[in-house]
């Protein structure tokens, strides 16, 4: 809430004539941000339309967008940003997003290719955390249980905030006879 409303304070400067359009489409971007983790679904897609609109053509434009898109279940309209926005850094933030935007959609298995490029990319462990949390749901979909079990074993022993995992591994674990 203090960096939202930081950079809200900002806005009437970041208006005016002397502000370079990309620092503008940046500050737009950390906007979109910072309401998508507080919830704000629309006011993110309205910031991140406009960090788009003013030029911004970096990653945090694109991602913030792609969230929003996302959290309002527009996951088509994610896929396609994400799928045409040459030149983004393909990292685990991306590929994070781009598999969000196929779960939605019900595509597990383009969902699934996305997270194993991701997994290839070095990131620190926090990082390799969420998106392992974010492979085991895929997989868990996709009826893979043994991988399913490592990754969201993984993410709970890595301190992802996963309050489903312990409920999905008991499930996953009973139904490969871990348990009989």
């Amino acid at each position: 809430d203090l960096e939202r409303l930081d950079l809200e304070a900002a806005l009437p400067a970041i208006n005016s004539d002397g502000i370079q359009p990309a620092l503008r489409a940046d500050i737009y971007a950390a906007l979109s941000a910072a309401y998508g983790r507080g919830g704000d679904a629309e006011k993110a897609l309205k910031f991140s339309e406009m960090a788009v609109q003013t030029g911004g053509s970096g990653p945090a434009a694109y991602l913030a967008l792609a969230g929003a898109y996302i959290d309002l279940g527009r996951h088509a309209e994610a896929s396609a940003l994400l799928e045409q926005a040459g030149g983004l850094e393909k990292n685990h933030p991306y590929y994070n997003a781009l598999a969000a935007a196929y779960s939605g959609k019900g595509e597990y298995r383009k969902a699934y290719d996305a997270l194993k490029a991701a997994l290839k990319v070095k990131a620190p462990r926090p990082v390799l955390a969420a998106t392992a949390k974010q492979m085991g749901m895929v997989c868990f979909e996709l009826k893979l249980y043994k991988e399913a079990d490592l990754y969201l074993g993984y993410a709970q022993r890595s301190g992802a905030e996963c309050p489903e995992c312990p409920l999905l591994l008991t499930t996953i674990r009973e139904s490969l006879g871990a348990y009989q």
